[in-house]
């Protein structure tokens, strides 16, 4: 979550600075990151409730 908030803040940083290259590089950073944490919260979940998914 540390590296999720850090990563926001610099695009928050970028848009109100107007400097949109920045910002379109750091919303992919949060995009991306935030993909990889949806995925291991799913493999988590999947473990502890493995008779709900097939």
């Amino acid at each position: 979550m540390k590296k999720n908030l850090s990563t926001t803040m610099n695009e928050v940083v970028a848009r109100l600075n107007k400097d949109w290259d920045a910002d379109v590089r750091a919303f992919d950073e949060v995009y991306e990151h935030i993909l990889h944490m949806s995925d291991a919260l799913t493999v988590g979940i999947v473990k502890q409730f493995p008779d709900n998914f097939a």
